[in-house]
């Protein structure tokens, strides 16, 4: 099977489950993968808000709800002072982490031969061109009303669409999907004929 690496980016996916009104269930999405990949790691990127913000205690609940086998990759929140129009001061909150993520996808990709980036943002189309660059494959994971166009233009999964196909049939199944999506019949009856043990 080819070695897949997951790659989640929490800002990006908070944001866009909630729009799409899906919960992502993370352990059932790797389950499908397996069946398909040989599934290495799934690296969760997060940004984590200071402990007087009123969003730290539900963070630290989120987190501690996620399944065991996800390696956490925290980033703390970035507070920026900010002067409103009546003189008052407030924080604006700032917690991107594409850069992380994407640096986290080249320290790993001579390991890989595949990756899976669970966000929609159109800042990724860079890491996805470097990863083709040296000859690996990406495909972006999202959601139909929040992927970015130029996501579109390559391999993708609408999550939204996994997830209400998901009882429906295996042939929807994010891995039979994936590996549609980034591989021809042929490298995989290639793959599986080396791959296959000897009698």
């Amino acid at each position: 099977m080819k070695k897949l690496g997951i790659f989640v980016d929490d800002a990006n996916m908070f944001y866009a489950k909630r729009k799409a009104g899906v919960r992502i269930d993370y352990a059932s999405l790797k389950s499908q993968l397996e069946q398909h990949f040989d599934v290495q790691f799934v690296n969760y990127h997060m940004v984590m808000p200071a402990k007087w913000d009123t969003s730290y205690t539900p963070s630290v609940l989120y987190k501690s709800e996620l399944p065991s086998f996800i390696s956490m990759h925290e980033k703390p929140m970035k507070y920026i002072k900010i002067k409103n129009p009546d003189g008052t001061y407030s924080k604006k909150r700032k917690g991107d982490i594409d850069m992380e993520l994407a640096i986290d996808v080249l320290h790993n990709l001579d390991n890989l031969d595949a990756v899976l980036v669970f966000a929609g943002d159109s800042d990724y189309v860079a890491l996805r061109r470097e990863v083709a660059g040296r000859g690996k494959k990406i495909a972006f994971a999202s959601f139909s009303e929040t992927i970015a166009w130029e996501l579109r233009k390559g391999p993708h999964v609408l999550l939204d669409e996994v997830v209400n196909a998901e009882n429906k049939a295996p042939s929807t199944g994010l891995g039979v999907l994936l590996r549609s999506l980034l591989y021809s019949n042929e490298e995989i009856m290639s793959n599986e004929t080396v791959d296959k043990p000897k009698s």
